[in-house]
């Protein structure tokens, strides 16, 4: 699991990287989000719709296994920081989702600010 920032679209990118024949994006598409956001502007975690399919590369991964979750009711949440002291907030967002040709989630882009949020760290001044 990466994280990166892009400068020219204020975002950042959460990728999984997969091997070269699943690795290749074939559609994009919005879908809505709930950032969950701590002290200081930290990103703790990201909750939107997928099932099993989608996502399952997550779930399997050595590493996003242990921060990737699916509940019954189709919710995935994607951990990315601890909450440590329990102070956060979340918001309401609209995620840029990539998928490949066998339909499997391959990236989110997540907007560093919206409407009543401001992700800061770990892009900005932390």
């Amino acid at each position: 699991m990466e994280l990166t920032y892009d400068s020219d679209t204020n975002s950042l990118r959460l990728e999984l990287p997969m091997p070269a024949e699943q690795d290749a994006r074939v559609f994009v598409a919005t879908i809505d989000g709930i950032l969950d956001i701590g002290e200081g502007g930290r990103l703790i975690g990201i909750e939107f719709s997928a099932n099993y399919g989608e996502i399952h590369q997550w779930l399997i991964d050595p590493i996003a296994g242990d921060y990737t979750n699916l509940d019954t009711n189709d919710r995935a949440y994607i951990q990315l920081s601890p909450d440590d002291d329990g102070d956060f907030r979340s918001a309401n967002l609209r995620l840029r989702a990539e998928y490949n040709a066998f339909g499997e989630l391959t990236a989110l882009v997540i907007p560093r600010h919206g409407d009543g949020y401001e992700i800061t760290y770990p892009s900005g001044n932390q």
